[in-house]
């Protein structure tokens, strides 16, 4: 019986751990928006690493590019969790969702230099 407890108890900590809880961050990119937020110093870059971004493209110059510049630059491995499937933000929601990473390939790269 003690063991069950100790197990279930065990279990509890585990799962209820600080390590465990992400924090959700959505952001909306509206007209002319989307390069401050590309920025070195934009709203992207001033999400704490390891939270779960959701972002929303609602502007009339959306390219399909740019959830991709997005990803490359912010998202873990430069790999969506979740991308609506609307081609257009007018057509329906296009919303990226990942989880922010420390280091990525834009990084990576600009660190090698010429």
């Amino acid at each position: 019986m003690v063991c069950h407890a100790g197990l279930l108890a065990v279990l509890l900590t585990v799962f209820s751990a600080p390590a465990f809880c992400q924090s959700v961050v959505r952001l909306v990119i509206t007209d002319g928006e989307f390069g401050r937020y590309l920025s070195y110093r934009g709203a992207l870059s001033q999400v704490p690493d390891g939270s779960v971004l959701n972002v929303s493209f609602h502007y009339a110059d959306y390219d399909s590019r740019h959830p991709h510049l997005i990803a490359d630059r912010f998202c873990v491995n430069g790999r969506f969790i979740r991308w609506g499937s609307a081609q257009h933000p007018f057509a329906g929601p296009i919303d990226l969702v990942c989880i922010k990473g420390s280091q990525t390939r834009a990084t990576q790269m600009g660190s090698v230099g010429n």
